[in-house]
């Protein structure tokens, strides 16, 4: 499968997918399970000028999958210094970026020409989610950062941290889905990127049924029973 939009072009060839901007090679990835199987795919179509890719895998018979993830490397020479932005750190080789810091659910990266950003499709997650979703993020070799999404059994580590948990197991299918934005970096600040996308592409539908706080302050302390000392 291959698809345009804009200057990016994706081509999707079983469990692999190749990201291109343009004309020239941008991101090699693929669908990668712990323990692995066969049963997996990875399908696309254009959503506005992103592009929203859904991958399924279903483990082999009597074996339980701990994770699966879309995993994309920067294949050409980074121009300039590479950056990123993610909702949390991952300290440790074994941490990954837990769902639970998904309140700003958005991940990139970029150089001095082009950046990546990966946006959750937190409506499925709310119907489907054997597993934790996740984030996970490379930057030891500069020249090739690698930034990943998927499901993945984690657990706390330390209070603030979170790592892979290979005891928890499931038997169901896991399905996942996110949406892939590629543009130039020199539009704005990778901060300023992050913010307007997490907007655009989930904070904008949920606004009109956010309740916004009805009483000031002193007075909803007063309804809960609470006081303030003054002095």
């Amino acid at each position: 499968m291959r698809l345009r939009s804009g200057a990016v072009d994706v081509v999707v060839d079983g469990s692999t997918i190749g990201i291109a901007w343009r004309g020239a090679p941008l991101l090699r990835g693929a669908l990668v399970t712990a323990p692995d199987t066969s049963d997996v795919r990875l399908t696309t179509r254009i959503d506005g000028d992103a592009f929203h890719l859904v991958v399924e895998a279903h483990p082999e018979p009597a074996t339980p999958l701990t994770a699966a993830w879309l995993s994309l490397h920067w294949t050409v020479a980074v121009i300039g210094q590479s950056r990123a932005w993610v909702p949390h750190l991952r300290p440790g080789v074994d941490d990954v970026i837990a769902d639970h810091a998904f309140r700003s659910p958005v991940a990139a990266i970029e150089d001095d020409r082009v950046r990546v950003l990966l946006l959750p499709d937190v409506d499925l997650l709310a119907t489907t989610r054997p597993l934790q979703a996740a984030f996970d993020i490379d930057l030891t070799n500069p020249d090739s950062p690698r930034l990943a999404y998927g499901l993945c059994a984690s657990r706390p580590r330390e209070h603030v941290w979170f790592e892979r948990d290979p005891s928890t197991r499931t038997e169901a299918p896991l399905r996942f889905s996110v949406r892939l934005v590629v543009e130039s970096s020199t539009e704005t600040s990778l901060e300023s990127a992050c913010a307007r996308r997490a907007w655009l592409h989930i904070g904008a539908a949920r606004a009109p049924t956010v309740r916004v706080q009805a009483l000031p302050f002193i007075e909803g302390l007063c309804l809960t029973g609470l006081t303030i000392a003054s002095s």
